[in-house]
């Protein structure tokens, strides 16, 4: 993947991050994986 691309979808996830936690922070850790049997995802917010 180039690196346009990948601006292009950090961009995207804060935006979707932003989104969905109402509360006011500054930094959020985030950690997703995915593979063929399984998914996760986990964020940390700090302030």
């Amino acid at each position: 993947m180039n690196t346009e691309n990948m601006e292009r979808l950090y961009q995207e996830i804060a935006n979707h991050v932003m989104q969905i936690i109402p509360e006011e922070w500054d930094k959020f850790l985030l950690y997703s994986e995915v593979d063929e049997e399984r998914d996760a995802t986990f964020f940390l917010l700090l302030s």
